[in-house]
């Protein structure tokens, strides 16, 4: 029999369910801690939101100097490169700061905003970044209305100042009408003439000057218009980008946990772990239809090793520790139906106690053997080394003797046995205990017949190895 003392690696990827079910609390553990940090991390983490409004920049009609630059992008009337530089003006800026009524500075407000320029059109894109989607919005309508405000105010007032230098050229030319008419005594003919000639060319200039001045006073200014509103950020959901990759990240190393507890628990979780680690399975006890083919082969596993004879069977668990299941009854009983004599020790409490089995399982309470008073009493007080010789003697008077040990005191029956079962509880008994016990059983010339597994609370906690 194998005695490899570490239970089955995870061979096959199906065989990681097992270790997640067993485990499910670690997996869910993690999830929740990572959800939590995932919350907590999109609460304390600064996002920023971006949103762009779209102005159409039109000529104003008022002539401006040096408005167009020979190596700019845009060779028209407007210089979309100068006007996005005046989007990120001081003026600019001032005008947004009182419009948000924001107490931020000016250079924060101008790094918050950007500027973009569509191919072959005349239009701004204007962006605006904040911390709130409502902020942003609000920072690009602004910047898309003051931009236009600014650039109207400017255009006013070069309008307004070309207005005032017309009319201060249509009164210089007046005063000149005004002294040309004056009669300078003793002119002579020419010089009348070229009089005459000077006032009519200052009287064609006056005309055209007070056209230009009408001109100028009727000229409407148009900065341009916003053709597309604030767009809403679309980075609203981002936030769960944190809590689902918590929950990932959390499921992953719950899961990771799961598997790596599972695989350092060396307690006995499936039947096959008994079967790698060597150890031949009996049956399991868990269902009255199981709990009987288990016994009826333990029965004939016993009775098979030694035939016409059962000899001394111990039915114990690997530590010696107490128990509470009926498993050494019922191979008894099992025994009782091929066997002619079937007698059942129990050890425990530091004591042991004999007695008969009938064929129906029950404990006899007559009937017993010649000199089976005189062993149940000498058992009672009895020592490691008067426990070997009353069970030796008692194996001469009995087809088949069953030990059911529940206390190390057992450990004395051990050379005079002739095969022994384990009982293993599922979910408390650890593989490693189990092989170990059978070891020893087998240094001692014991043949281990294999483990009959009992559901976990059917027996009392594990306890140390003596």
């Amino acid at each position: 029999m194998g005695t490899a003392a570490d239970p089955a690696p995870v061979r096959e990827l199906a065989d990681y369910a097992g270790p997640l079910r067993r485990r499910w609390r670690w997996v869910a553990v993690g999830v929740a801690l990572g959800l939590a940090l995932g919350l907590a991390a999109a609460g304390f983490v600064h996002h920023d939101y971006t949103s762009t409004a779209s102005v159409v920049v039109t000529p104003t009609d008022v002539q401006q100097q040096n408005v167009n630059n020979a190596n700019g992008r845009t060779q028209d009337v407007i210089n979309l490169d100068t006007e996005a530089q005046i989007v990120k003006s001081d003026a600019v800026a001032a005008r947004v700061r009182r419009a948000l009524q924001a107490r931020a500075s000016l250079a924060t407000l101008e790094r918050r905003v950007s500027v973009t320029v569509p191919a072959n059109t005349t239009v701004l894109r204007i962006s605006y970044t904040a911390g709130s989607p409502r902020r942003a919005v609000a920072g690009a309508r602004a910047y898309a209305t003051s931009y236009l405000a600014a650039r109207a105010s400017m255009a006013t007032r070069l309008l307004r100042s070309q207005e005032a230098a017309v009319r201060r050229q249509i009164a210089s030319i007046a005063g000149e009408l005004t002294l040309g008419n004056a009669l300078t005594p003793g002119a002579t003919p020419r010089e009348r003439s070229l009089r005459a000639l000077r006032y009519k060319g200052l009287a064609t200039e006056s005309a055209a000057l007070a056209k230009q001045l009408s001109t100028l006073s009727t000229t409407v200014v148009t900065p341009g218009s916003v053709i597309a509103g604030a767009t809403t950020p679309s980075g609203g959901a981002a936030w769960l980008l944190f809590p689902l990759s918590g929950a990932m990240i959390g499921l992953l190393l719950g899961a990771g946990g799961a598997v790596v507890r599972d695989r350092t628990d060396t307690r006995l979780r499936e039947l096959r772990e008994l079967e790698d680690a060597g150890i031949r399975v009996v049956g399991a006890v868990d269902t009255p239809g199981n709990a009987m083919h288990t016994y009826m082969r333990a029965g004939n596993a016993i009775l098979g090793t030694s035939p016409g004879h059962g000899g001394v069977v111990l039915v114990a668990g690997p530590t010696w520790e107490p128990r509470d299941d009926d498993v050494a009854l019922n191979v008894a009983t099992a025994i009782r139906e091929l066997a002619g004599s079937v007698a059942l020790v129990r050890v425990e409490d530091g004591s042991a106690e004999m007695t008969p089995v009938d064929a129906r399982g029950e404990v006899a309470s007559g009937d017993r053997p010649a000199g089976s008073a005189k062993l149940s009493a000498a058992l009672a007080a009895t020592t490691r080394g008067d426990l070997r010789q009353s069970v030796e003697r008692l194996k001469e008077d009995i087809d088949c003797v069953v030990v059911d040990a529940a206390d190390p005191l057992a450990e004395a029956v051990l050379p005079v046995c002739d095969a022994a079962l384990l009982v293993v509880s599922m979910n408390a008994t650890r593989v490693p205990d189990v092989v170990d016990a059978a070891r020893e059983m087998e240094w001692a010339g014991v043949r281990v017949l294999g483990a009959v597994v009992v559901p976990g609370s059917r027996r009392t906690a594990v306890g140390s190895r003596p």
